[in-house]
């Protein structure tokens, strides 16, 4: 029995010698599992966004073409009636041609609204191009720039 222990204590000496190559292989064996299944888990999170980008551009084309339906002006006219919105009487519309000293001495002549008047009873759109430049607008310019919300100052924002 004594000696079946030595044999065994002397086998046993030549695997210490051996444990440190097994330990390190074993350590990069684990190490590269363990980045390769890193990689997966990303390049499935990858795939998974990309779908959800694909998603989400689809219902950005879906809503366009809905809010191109909805803005259509049969549509609008076959709903006018349901909101008591008739045509315009004779008299009603009227063209404004304005020149230029006319542009002029609005600009100058320019009124600011009071700060508590902020429902806008009735609009008015005026397009002139080419006639005069555009100033920024200030924050008391318009009832209209002030519901609408916006704090853009280039021009193509006020046309």
């Amino acid at each position: 029995m004594i000696r079946s222990r030595r044999r065994k204590r002397e086998t046993l000496r030549g695997w210490w010698r051996v444990t440190p190559f097994v330990v390190m292989l074993g350590a990069t064996l684990m190490a590269f599992t363990w980045l390769h299944t890193q990689r997966l888990k990303n390049e499935y999170r990858a795939n998974e966004l990309a779908r959800e980008i694909r998603r989400v551009n689809d219902r950005i084309g879906d809503l366009r073409g809905e809010r191109y339906d909805l803005g259509r002006l049969e549509r609008m006219d076959a709903r006018a009636g349901e909101h008591a919105l008739v045509e315009p009487r004779p008299g009603q519309v009227r063209v404004l041609k304005i020149t230029l000293e006319e542009m002029a001495a609005l600009q100058s002549e320019r009124v600011d609204m009071p700060p508590q008047r902020r429902r806008v009873t009735r609009s008015a759109v005026l397009r002139v191009d080419g006639l005069a430049p555009i100033a920024p607008p200030t924050t008391n310019d318009t009832a209209v720039a002030q519901s609408a919300g916006r704090t853009e100052n280039t021009p193509e924002s006020h046309l």
